[in-house]
């Protein structure tokens, strides 16, 4: 925490406001430490909500319902992680394999439905295969998230042909790099 403290205070120098700690359930998210950063930072840190990957995903997680994990995501994001009173201000990083398997579509469904309850952003972290990132964006849409809330993650290591780029673009998601 106090190494993060300082490279994020060289960053709040810079002119920096905001940070995304998309750590979310699974790989080490710390509500606690990211609200002391923040607080000896004054920047605002905002932190992920939702499921990384199947290997960071908890036991049992194959017996957990669609419905289960929106109301723990709107959990996070309206009341706060466990009894700290700390909100996740985004959906993400969902990590996503190819091809889909069935618990990261449930998680994919689910965060779309928490995104249209609570409005919050999706952060996905794709597949390196060219055809995984408009399969992600399709189930998402088709459980009710809004691509203009959605934020394609890592392109720069995972999509380089131009029309699958632009196609992307043009279904409004943000494309990050």
């Amino acid at each position: 925490i106090e190494t993060a403290i300082g490279e994020a205070l060289l960053y709040k120098n810079e002119g920096g406001g905001s940070l995304v700690d998309a750590t979310s359930r699974g790989i080490g998210r710390d509500p606690l430490g990211l609200a002391r950063i923040s607080r000896a930072t004054g920047l605002n840190v905002i932190m992920g909500a939702g499921y990384y990957v199947p290997p960071s995903y908890p036991p049992g997680m194959d017996d957990k319902s669609e419905d289960e994990i929106t109301e723990e995501i709107i959990r996070d994001i309206t009341v706060g992680v466990g009894d700290t009173g700390i909100c996740s201000g985004i959906i993400g990083e969902i990590g996503c394999t190819w091809p889909l398997q069935d618990n990261v579509r449930r998680v994919l469904r689910a965060s779309a439905r928490a995104q249209a309850e609570t409005g919050a952003c999706i952060l996905i972290h794709p597949g390196p295969e060219d055809e995984c990132h408009q399969a992600i964006l399709d189930v998402l849409v088709s459980a009710g998230a809004r691509p203009q809330r959605v934020i394609m993650g890592h392109l720069d290591m995972t999509l380089m042909d131009l029309d699958l780029l632009r196609g992307l673009a043009d279904t409004g998601c943000f494309l990050e790099y």
